[in-house]
């Protein structure tokens, strides 16, 4: 149904189904990829990122992922730079 919603551009209804999908399984990286473009569309860019995590960490080929990602480089590379400003902040705080 969250397929349905999003081809109707109705993310929020689109959202609400994805979510349902993942609570029934969390690592499925099909519902993972899907609940990220949601949010991608739905402009929760930093959602959109956490959901893609999950997705390559339950299975790091999925061309779900690579497929509903409009913006694919984009996203990649801010995940690069989250990572790299917590870890800044991390060892900033343990300096302190």
């Amino acid at each position: 149904m969250g397929v349905v919603y999003a081809e109707k551009k109705d993310y929020q209804k689109a959202l609400k189904y994805w979510l349902k999908s993942k609570s029934v399984k969390a690592d499925n990286p099909v519902f993972l990829a899907g609940l990220g473009w949601v949010y991608e569309k739905l402009n929760k860019t930093d959602k959109a990122i956490e959901e893609y995590k999950l997705c390559i960490q339950a299975d790091p080929f999925n061309h779900a992922f690579i497929s509903h990602s409009d913006n694919w480089l984009h996203l990649r590379e801010r995940i690069k730079r989250q990572s790299i400003h917590s870890r800044k902040r991390s060892t900033s705080t343990q300096v302190m």
